[in-house]
């Protein structure tokens, strides 16, 4: 049985969708999806592949992992608080 490959974006998904997280209102799974496999690692650390546990701990801390792209829902609602989502 072959198996086919998680696009990427739907790796981010799922990972926002079993953490509870938002993503930032400015990019989109697919934009961040592309990008990360561009890059083959996180945009903003060499040495993290995205989505990684300490954006987990960093999202419940901080409201918002090292690259600004998982946020948490408290955060989300602040960013777009008086626009239309």
């Amino acid at each position: 049985m072959i198996q086919q490959a998680v696009s990427k974006s739907t790796e981010l998904k799922q990972f926002a969708i079993a953490y509870k997280f938002r993503i930032n209102p400015k990019y989109s799974f697919k934009y961040w999806g592309k990008l990360i496999d561009a890059l083959g690692r996180c945009p903003c650390d060499t040495e993290r592949k995205c989505p990684c546990a300490r954006a987990v701990i960093e999202v419940k801390g901080k409201g918002q992992c090292l690259c600004n792209f998982f946020i948490s829902e408290e955060e989300y609602a602040r960013r777009t608080q008086g626009t239309k989502v």
